[in-house]
């Protein structure tokens, strides 16, 4: 037998292999499901799926694809697969939208576009275009003791972006945590590709970006917090690229007493993270809004308004300023942000999100770094 009749071979057993335990797979979810209660959850992915159909209809979509969903540590679980086919399900039933559902991805895409490792929303065109859709819908879930957070985006071709993110709380009960304990396989050998480097169209993409803060979170969500952080992001980036504004300087998150917490600190690090890898804008070095708010004095004694947000904003160069509040809501922590636009002297666009009041949240929350009471100008 020559090489290449072997490596045929071995491809082929490889094949049957894959396919044996995904089948088997498929037969332990389904077992599974058999055996445990998912009627609440139904309910939740059904609202979710009207919503998107809804959002896709009045974007003018007609076709998207459902992506594997995963969990924070990015693995497919039963619980993940099972919420990606049931919001596929719900989405093609309102007969809005042509749906790709997750088994039919693996049949169309060529082997060289591993899922598993693409950079959302970097990767989505080139996804998309080989999907043959406009759209693209992925989900994620994290989870503590008490709750499972669901998190669904649907990105679009034509906006090139996020064009909207719904969320969820489902209760961590005995059933779905037997089902995220259930991993289920890619499905088949995927080789990464090298994406190519995408034309820089004139006018959007910065010439230079400065590179972010050693300190600064990594960007694989883990977290409840980190995710509602990039709900925060998602809300605001849409509107920066439709106002043109890819110079961004994010100012540290005040509580109601305008003291600056380490949760103030880690939103503000963590959002510059995640504008800063979406590589449409060019975000202000926070070392540098420090400095210059010192030597100016600057100092945060309490919510920036639009006034001083222009002053920062001219003195580091940047064409719009995120401020935020965090209030302490009990179980939960509500982060408020303000886009200011530097150059206008207006209020871009306001959101918020909600944050799950965990053990380490709360307390990042009570962990003052600075006050205004007899502070001059925030520490290094």
């Amino acid at each position: 037998m020559n090489l290449s009749s072997r490596i045929l071979l071995i491809a082929f057993f490889m094949t049957l292999s894959f396919n044996a335990v995904a089948q088997n797979d498929e037969t332990r979810l389904n077992s599974l499901l058999a055996e445990i209660d998912v009627s609440d959850i139904k309910h939740n992915i059904a609202q979710i799926a009207n919503e998107a159909a809804g959002k896709l209809a009045y974007s003018k979509i007609t076709d998207t694809a459902i992506l594997p969903f995963r969990d924070a540590s990015h693995h497919r679980t039963g619980l993940t697969e099972f919420i990606a086919v049931e919001f596929g399900k719900k989405l093609a039933f309102t007969q809005k939208v042509e749906v790709m559902a997750t088994d039919q991805i693996a049949e169309v895409l060529p082997n060289q576009i591993n899922l598993a490792t693409m950079r959302w929303p970097q990767d989505c065109a080139r996804v998309a275009g080989g999907l043959g859709v406009t759209s693209l819908v992925r989900g994620r879930t994290i989870a503590d003791e008490e709750i499972i957070i669901l998190k669904i985006e649907i990105y679009s071709v034509d906006k090139n972006s996020v064009i909207a993110t719904y969320k969820t709380n489902l209760p961590r009960t005995a059933d779905l945590s037997r089902l995220m304990e259930l991993v289920v396989i890619e499905g088949g050998p995927t080789k990464p590709e090298t994406p190519s480097p995408q034309p820089m169209r004139s006018g959007e993409l910065p010439t230079s970006k400065p590179m972010p803060s050693p300190n600064i979170s990594t960007p694989a969500v883990t977290t409840a917090l980190e995710i509602s952080v990039r709900g925060l992001a998602d809300k605001l980036a849409a509107r920066l690229a439709e106002a043109k504004q890819f110079k961004v300087g994010i100012l540290e998150f005040l509580d109601l007493q305008g003291r600056v917490s380490q949760l103030g600190k880690f939103i503000a690090e963590d959002l510059t993270t995640v504008f800063f890898e979406q590589g449409k804008f060019s975000m202000i070095e926070r070392g540098l809004l420090q400095q210059v708010m010192r030597e100016h004095a600057l100092t945060q004694t309490g919510i920036i308004n639009i006034t001083q947000a222009q002053e920062i904003g001219k003195l580091v160069g940047a064409d719009a300023i995120i401020t935020g509040s965090l209030s302490d809501l009990g179980n939960e922590i509500k982060a408020n942000v303000r886009l200011i636009d530097v150059r206008g002297g207006a209020v871009l666009a306001v959101a918020g999100e909600s944050i799950a009041k965990t053990e380490n949240v709360a307390k990042l929350f009570n962990e003052i770094l600075w006050s205004p009471a007899g502070v001059t100008a925030p520490p290094q």
